[in-house]
């Protein structure tokens, strides 16, 4: 009698800041059915220690279907890399600092050009791009919360100068640092 071969079972793991880009290839090589073979492929189940969905990057969430337990039960374990995670992670903690393509580039082990083009496939824009946004983000979070100048609201976000965040805020909200503080500045509310 023919003993069963055992399958070897692959987990894969995600975690808050996923690099979408690592876990589609694992899911590719090890999660799609493979009907042409003559063999079962392998089990692959994807699994968290967070019990609800995990941001990814390119702004999405996604779920796992186990919990970390799954791990016991693998042959492999796979982790999916954090490169462009990384590169979000430190250019969030460092807004304030004149940043390049090459700072976020080191940031996140990857070469500048692999940069660009896991930023333009994950976030839908360049470094350059997504860096700006970022900074109208912080500075609209400012402006709603502190008395600050632009002036000041522009050198705490990184902008080199008022001019410079008046430009991208405009781009980016369709509005100026001033229109937007006079509408939606949570300091005028409390002090009515």
């Amino acid at each position: 009698m023919k003993k069963p071969v055992k399958r070897h079972r692959v987990a894969a793991v995600i975690y808050d800041r996923l690099a979408l880009f690592e876990l589609a290839i694992a899911v590719e090589v090890f999660g799609l059915p493979r009907p042409e073979l003559e063999s079962p492929w392998y089990p692959f189940e994807v699994c968290s220690m967070d019990s609800g969905p995990v941001r990814a990057t390119g702004a999405l969430r996604v779920a796992a279907s186990k919990s970390l337990r799954a791990i016991d039960r693998a042959d492999t374990m796979i982790v999916p890399g954090r490169g462009l995670a990384r590169a979000i992670d430190w250019a969030l903690a460092n807004l304030d600092r004149t940043l390049s393509v090459a700072d976020l580039a080191r940031a996140s082990s990857l070469s500048a050009r692999t940069l660009a083009r896991r930023s333009h496939d994950e976030l839908a824009a360049t470094p350059h791009q997504w860096l700006n946004r970022q900074r109208v983000l912080a500075a609209q979070e400012r402006l709603e919360r502190s008395d600050d100048s632009i002036e000041e609201v522009a050198s705490a976000v990184g902008f080199l100068s008022a001019q410079t965040l008046r430009l991208h805020f405009r781009r980016v909200a369709r509005t100026s640092p001033t229109a937007y503080r006079a509408r939606f500045s949570t300091r005028a509310r409390r002090c009515a």
